[in-house]
């Protein structure tokens, strides 16, 4: 695992593991847990709102399943990193980030 600011990523507890249901998203808002349909996911959104304790990962561009991190993991007043990390090779392998300020709405909806 890569070290980031003295901490690892696979102890941040915030992530979406294809080979175990853990990485803290416990909570399945809709759908089935994105590791158990991790071979299926060609792209993934996640939508972020620390003030409100509210870490969200799902299927992109479908919305099928959304998965939820455990608001206690959330920590107010905390410096966060985002951190993207992958142990498989492809050819097709393909990364991009986009980032945008959304409202408090677009927390609820997923479609």
């Amino acid at each position: 695992m890569q070290e980031i600011n003295n901490s690892y990523l696979g102890e941040e507890n915030c992530c979406i593991r294809s080979c175990s249901q853990e990485g803290g998203l416990n909570k399945i808002i809709k759908g089935k847990y994105l590791n158990e349909i991790a071979d299926q996911i060609k792209q993934v959104e996640i939508r972020v709102n620390i003030e409100k304790r509210i870490v969200l990962f799902m299927d992109y561009p479908d919305y099928n399943h959304v998965n939820q991190m455990n608001e206690e993991s959330i920590t107010l007043n905390t410096d966060y990193s985002f951190a993207v990390y992958t142990h498989i090779q492809s050819d097709n392998f393909e990364l991009e980030i986009e980032t945008y300020e959304v409202d408090e709405f677009s927390l609820q909806f997923y479609n």
